[in-house]
């Protein structure tokens, strides 16, 4: 796996269905990638059921290219995440080694909780 983060905590912003700052998964990829996994989970057990959209971007902090756009997911009170897009984006990407991924979210109820999100990318 050239690209792993684990569990890193991402707050919405207070404001209903507005993006947050872009939060560091991984300085550097080690390898490139062709392929990511974007996992999600609530960051305590007792979330009410909430939406929230994902980003997943690579490059430079300021410079961010947005590579999986409001990836969809529910988080409910027994902090199962159903996902309303894929997890899994095979063969989608061409990312080169030594970028870095980060990951900004918003969720569609103002004053969510936070979430935790990894991704892992592969190379074929």
């Amino acid at each position: 796996m050239p690209a792993t983060s684990g569990g890193t905590i991402i707050t919405p912003p207070s404001t209903a269905d507005t993006k947050s700052s872009w939060v560091q998964l991984a300085d550097a990829t080690t390898a490139p990638i062709h392929a990511l996994m974007v996992l999600a989970q609530g960051t305590s057990s007792d979330m009410s059921g909430s939406f929230y959209k994902l980003d997943i971007a690579v490059g430079a902090a300021g410079a961010e290219t947005v590579v999986i756009s409001d990836h969809m997911f529910e988080i409910s009170s027994s902090e199962e995440m159903r996902a309303y897009t894929p997890e899994f984006y095979p063969l989608s990407f061409n990312i080169p080694s030594g970028v870095r991924l980060a990951a900004r979210c918003s969720a569609l109820t103002a004053s969510s909780s936070a979430v935790e999100v990894a991704v892992y990318g592969f190379t074929y």
